[in-house]
């Protein structure tokens, strides 16, 4: 089960990370978007949260996500505001 469980989230945590960094790369334009903001990063903490404890953390370093676009530690970077 936890290997079917990786590769399914090694598979999608690529196309997440690119579409969670488009998203958080879009300025702010008004408390909507703020808002929005601020309940995306949290959701996808929690998501992240969540694969490290649940044993899944190996997709932060698979050769799939080494390949991504972009890259892990660039998206992961951004979102924690070092960019």
């Amino acid at each position: 089960m936890q290997k079917d469980m990786f590769d399914v989230v090694d598979e999608l945590l690529g196309p997440l990370n690119a579409h969670i960094s488009s998203l958080l790369s879009q300025p702010v334009t008004g408390t909507d978007d703020g808002v929005t903001h601020v309940e995306t990063k949290r959701s996808y903490l929690g998501l992240l949260t969540g694969m490290i404890s649940s044993g899944l953390q190996g997709v932060f370093i698979s050769e799939r996500e080494l390949i991504s676009e972009p890259p892990w530690s660039t998206a992961h970077l951004s979102f924690l505001g070092y960019r």
